[in-house]
């Protein structure tokens, strides 16, 4: 295990080990990640600091913007010391280092730090970094960074503290071999940007400069220099070609570019007399063939050697491309963007490429004619692009220069005024130029580039859409690219899932558009996918949408949660497809389009669905959705669902998605629907219809009866939106009606059993500070109820036509003067207010003899309950209600205990005396009032020696929290003699009602040693509660609610609540209700859930309910049998009747691509049964099985 780091240290001081200091900084970066060249130990000594051409370190000013950030490093062993003033710091072992935001990883590292002098730059410091071994893997993918050696520059000013980490701190420079080698390396990359800085050449520059100056690469003249080098006797044997000409040729001719004649450069490598090394004499040939006598005797052709006395390269220089990074959109000065070094090896050993014959040029703009830069270019004139191999060979011509490069090459294009990048690796590849001289290989002009090819294991990528094939060609003057037998690959981040492209032949046209014959599109890298799409043709286009509001794109590609949209597979694949040839960095999110001939829906290789041509968006696609259902409930079904805006070939508008459903039942007949969904900044909501045009087959309801349908139409509407006005109004609105009864308990069972009340209503809130303003106005559509909660209950539902309520809680009356001596919540509400009884009759629901309705409803099976609620007394009429509540409270201290006085007064007004509800009672005015006390205390002990491996518990805190409230209430009028609009105001206890209680919470640490954290490993509330005997007992369960007393359910009971947390991954709960008038609990439950991560999680419950007789034991759990195989199961069993209730059982296989599964349940109440089928594409959405949710629309 890792020692933790002991020890934070300040930079501008050394302390010793295990000391803590800060110090405040100011800081602000920007810097230039540059590449490593080759670095001599020559150019400095390990720990000195030395003047440079008459630039000294104290006085040299990095051309670099300053921006606001943090400075932090750490490292397993550091080393602190000053060399003329200048701070050192090196640091080794597993070293973090962030720079304003940018977090770098590395093996080794080491700093200057020095103080810049001026007014401009009061305060500023300058740090120079060189790390080893570096990467960045939480930064963004478009400026990821890794290399074998890294500089970094930095100008820093005064913001923030800066702080470094150590397990192990020296004030000295370290004196080991490694180190001293590291640090010449990190001297001469100072000197280096130095060099840099000032406009001079570094030292890769000058080695690349003399290497093509020894080999007469300088090409000032058309005819050059000699290609011999001095000294050197005798022919280079002849190289074996490794591109087939004829190959790439049809490559281009394939591409649409067309191939043309190349001038390529070849010599005579014979000897003149006398002359040892006598110059090559040129000659200009068409399609490579020389045309010199003599290269045509010899058979050979010669190309750029390097001498035999180069130096050998430091092979600890690895290929990594040039990074800038800056603290804003633009890089910084130009002067910033040219020190930035190319990709490495820059002074390596130039060794000839393995078979030097260079492809035919393709046809492109004339070489005289300007290249225009547009915004679907490919690469701008304005980036440089960078050339790293083992090996390169450079030839010359009258019309072009060319580079071969071999033995594994990355190619890196860069463009600082825009951010994009595009990295491209392979085995080889050649670059043609413009001619002219050629001073460096390793930083070319973009504008003198006209086209790249790549050959061998090639791999484009800008960091978020990559390519991979095995010939790859850029045309940089036509804006044009073309790959063979090429997969492109990306991750959708919105999906989580990868998406692939096989292709026989990829152009990309422009920067935002791409084209491809004999596509294949899948999820999977695997060549044989288990779902695809194939299409003979298809031409991809993206266009950027803005952000809107919340975040979210508006555009073509964006959906009403502000992601691509739900076209299946289609719309995965088309919201990856994006930019291959640089992206804009940034958070903008993509449109993607598509037009797709002959499209074939593969499934295991077998063709399954057909389509002569898709245009328009991909998330646009016509079908979502294909289901294939079976129950004794519904019987047969088939389901299909349908994108409107694809059905029709229309653009869908932003945040608008609109699915058309239409099904079939084997024994119901047609049916259909829509589903309508909408996301604006401010605003979202939902339609939702659906209908059976003639239902002639049979609803088994939730009492296990079945009722059979004669024929006729029938069906539901939902609708709802929420506004959000402004900062502080919220407008909601929402309608419902339902065709009959039975149709939400046949069709949606679950919504009438979980769903919120089906109303229609306006609400306006308004929030601000401590106050809420609502204006409420709510009806029925419907002359029935079909939330289950309110037909068990009170079987009626509530208008409201309207209400306005207005609440302002704990205002201190005395807050400057004694805080907390008397605060005040007051609220006040006014409305017209009515009842809808439910009208139907109790066999419509399935209730269809007359115990079973009385044992549900208090009715016979022909009764209605609006017949019963009249009986009682209830009224329909509209009822006008004023009311208003103000508590009072005082929060004083007696020393550790803490003693709250309260009082609350009530008074609510009615235009009648419902005398029919409760003759006798004639107050229109109802007086309610309470006052009680809290007292608590808080005693905590802690207990260092428990320690215990096997309940991983490390010390513990023991918290005892004792409280008792007495509390008394009374009214004018008693509650009873009041029929309930809202619980909270007319079901109001009271009588006099005491709480004692204690609740207790053992706390212990978890975790590793330094990451360790506090857990409440137990906790155990107790609570005994008994009211006076003229309090009112309305339910056989017994409830306290502790910060409105008078919602509490009275009666004489005692609470016990317990939850242990054993691990990380098991838990245990306990509740009981024990009554005390019963002598027996009056409710009890028992859970545990064990969870181990996504492999693997169960649970168990059981409940008693003693006024219902009822006892259930419900276990589940879902078990990751293999990275493809995925198992559950649940079942709910009754202790009473000894049989299981309730069973249901899935059974899933995933694969990279689809997910299948199936699905088996069964009901022994209703005596429904289902089994179901599931074929989903991952990435695509939707819900589970079909027998928990048969129409899969809930």
């Amino acid at each position: 295990m890792k020692p933790a780091r002991s020890a934070t240290h300040s930079i501008a001081r050394t302390v010793t080990p295990r000391a803590t200091t800060r110090v405040t900084l100011a800081c602000t970066l920007a810097f230039a990640a540059t590449c490593c060249a080759s670095f001599h130990s020559a150019h400095a000594a390990a720990t000195t600091t030395r003047a440079f051409r008459g630039d000294t370190v104290e006085t040299v000013r990095f051309a670099l913007a300053p921006v606001s950030g943090n400075l932090r490093f750490a490292a397993n062993r550091v080393n602190v010391w000053t060399d003329n003033g200048i701070q050192r710091i090196s640091l080794d072992g597993d070293v973090r280092i962030t720079l304003a935001g940018q977090e770098f990883q590395a093996t080794r590292g080491t700093l200057w730090l020095w103080r810049l002098s001026g007014t401009a730059d009061a305060g500023n410091w300058q740090v120079f970094a060189f790390l080893e071994n570096v990467e960045n893997p939480a930064a963004d993918v478009g400026v990821t960074i890794k290399a074998d050696k890294l500089p970094i520059r930095a100008v820093i000013a005064s913001s923030g503290p800066v702080t470094m980490a150590a397990d192990l701190l020296k004030r000295s420079a370290p004196t080991d071999d490694a180190s001293l080698t590291f640090l010449s390396s990190a001297s001469a990359a100072l000197a280096d940007a130095i060099e840099a800085n000032a406009g001079r050449p570094t030292s890769a520059q000058k080695a690349a400069a003399a290497l093509l100056e020894q080999e007469g690469q300088l090409l000032a003249t058309r005819d050059g220099p000699s290609r011999t080098s001095p000294g050197r006797t005798g022919n280079l044997p002849p190289l074996p070609s490794v591109y087939d000409e004829k190959a790439v040729a049809a490559m281009l001719d394939a591409s649409g570019l067309g191939p043309r004649k190349s001038a390529i450069v070849t010599r005579d490598t014979t000897p003149k007399e006398g002359d040892e090394t006598a110059p090559d004499r040129r000659r200009v040939s068409s399609s490579g063939a020389s045309s010199s006598p003599a290269s045509s005797r010899s058979g050979t052709q010669r190309q750029a050697q390097p001498p035999r006395a180069q130096a050998k390269p430091d092979t600890t220089q690895g290929t990594n491309p040039s990074t800038q990074i800056a603290g804003n959109t633009t890089h910084p000065s130009a002067s910033s963007a040219s020190n930035a070094t190319t990709p490495s090896s820059a002074t390596a050993q130039r060794t000839p490429a393995a078979g030097s014959s260079v492809p035919p040029r393709p046809d492109a703009p004339r070489p005289d004619t300007p290249r225009v830069d547009s915004p679907d270019s490919i690469f701008l004139t304005t980036g440089t692009i960078g050339i790293s191999a083992g090996g390169y060979t450079i030839q010359s011509g009258t019309d072009e220069n060319t580079i071969i490069a071999s033995d594994g090459i990355v190619v890196q294009y860069s463009d600082a005024s825009t951010g994009r990048t595009l990295e491209m690796t392979a085995q080889r590849a050649v670059v043609f130029l413009t001619p002219g001289p050629l001073s460096q290989i390793s930083r070319l002009d973009a504008s003198n580039v006209r086209g790249i090819y790549l050959e061998g294991d090639v791999v484009a990528s800008d960091g978020k859409i990559s390519v991979r094939g095995p010939k790859v060609y850029y045309d940089l003057q036509a804006n044009k690219a073309v790959m063979l037998d090429s997969v492109f690959w990306t991750y959708d981040q919105k999906r989580s899932l990868p998406l692939y492209v096989r292709a026989k032949t990829i152009r990309q046209e422009s920067k935002d558009q791409f084209s491809a014959e004999q596509a294949r599109l899948s999820t999977t890298a695997f060549f044989d996918p288990d779902l695809s799409i194939g299409a003979k043709s298809v031409v991809i286009t993206r266009s950027d949408v803005q952000p809107t509001g919340d975040g979210s794109g508006s555009g073509e590609g964006s959906s009403a949660d502000g992601q691509t949209g739900e076209g299946g597979i289609l719309s995965g694949i088309g919201s990856g497809l994006g930019g291959l040839g640089g992206t804009d960095q940034g958070d903008v999110p993509s449109g993607v389009t598509a037009d797709m001939r002959g499209i074939t829906l593969r499934a295991y290789g077998l063709p399954i669905a057909w389509a002569p041509r898709f245009t328009g968006d991909p998330g646009n696609a016509p079908i979502k959705d294909v289901r294939l259902e079976d129950s004794n409930s519904s019987g047969l079904a088939a389901k299909v669902r349908w994108n409107l805006y694809g059905l029709l070939g229309r653009k869908r508008p932003d945040n608008l998605s609109i699915d058309v459903l239409t099904d079939y039942y084997a024994d119901r007949g047609f049916a259909g629907g829509t589903r309508l969904n909408w996301q604006n900044p401010n605003s979202q909501g939902e339609l939702f219809a659906y209908g059976v045009l003639d239902d002639s087959g049979t609803d088994v309801l939730r009492p296990g009866t079945k009722l059979d349908r004669d024929g006729g139409g029938r069906g539901m509407i939902l609708g709802d939106n929420r506004w959000r006005i402004d900062e502080h109004w919220t407008l909601f609105t929402e309608a419902a009606h339902i065709g009959d009864p039975a149709f939400v308990d046949g069709f949606f069972e679950n919504m009438g059993a979980e769903r919120r009340e089906f109303a229609t209503q306006m609400l306006a809130t308004r929030r601000e500070d401590n106050t809420l303003l609502t204006l409420q106005a709510k009806d029925s559509l419907n002359d029935f109820v079909a939330n289950e909660y309110l037909l068990q209950s009170q079987g009626y539902s509530v208008q409201k036509m309207p209400e306005v309520t207005y609440t302002r809680l704990n205002d201190d009356l005395f807050a400057e003067t004694s805080p907390g001596l008397l605060t005040w919540s007051q609220e006040y509400r006014v409305g017209i207010l009515g009842m809808d009884f439910d009208e139907s009759i109790a066999k419509e629901r399935g209730f269809l003899n007359d115990s079973l309705a009385q044992r549900t409803f208090g009715i016979n099976g022909q009764q209605r309950i609006a017949d019963r609620l009249r009986a009682e007394g209830y009224r329909e009429s509209s009822v006008t209600r004023a009311d208003t509540r103000h508590e009072f409270m005082s929060q004083l201290h007696a020393g550790p205990v803490n003693i709250t006085p309260f009082g609350v007064a009530r008074v609510t007004a009615y235009d009648t005396d419902f005398g029919n509800y409760a003759p006798g009672e004639d107050d229109q005015l109802r007086i309610w009032g309470s006052a009680g006390v809290r007292v608590s205390t808080t005693l905590q002990k802690v207990d260092d020696s428990v320690q215990s491996r096997f309940f991983d518990m490390s010390r513990v805190r023991h918290i005892i929290e004792p409280g008792v409230t007495i509390w008394t209430a009374g009214s004018n009028r008693e509650g009873s003699t009041l029929p309930v609009y809202d619980q909270a105001v007319e079901a109001l206890t009271e009588g006099t009602q005491t709480r004692i209680g204690i609740h207790q919470t053992w706390q212990t640490m978890r975790g590793e040693p330094g990451k360790q954290r506090s857990v409440d490993v137990f906790r155990l509330d107790t609570d005994y509660i008994v009211a006076s005997k003229d309090a009112d007992r309305r339910s056989p369960i017994g409830r306290w609610y502790e910060s409105r007393p008078e919602n509490s359910e009275t009666g004489e009971f005692f609470l016990t609540d317990a939850a242990w947390q054993a691990t990380d991954t098991l838990a245990f709960t306990a509740s009981n209700v024990y009554d005390f008038e019963a002598n027996q609990p009056a409710r009890t439950s028992v859970g545990m859930l064990l969870e181990q991560g996504q492999d693997f999680s169960t649970f168990m419950e059981y409940r008693f309910i003693n006024s219902q007789d009822s006892q259930f034991l419900d276990v589940g759990g879902q078990y990751k049998v293999s990275d493809k195989y995925q198992l559950g199961a649940m079942t709910s069993y009754s202790a009473k009747t000894g049989t299981f209730q309730d069973f249901s059982a899935n059974l899933q296989r995933r694969s990279a691509s689809v997910i299948f599964g199936v699905d088996v349940s069964y009901n022994a109440v209703t005596g429904k049964t289902g089994f179901g089928f599931l074929l989903r594409p991952i990435g695509t959405g939707g819900g589970g099985f079909g027998s928990r949710s048969v129409s899969g629309r809930e």
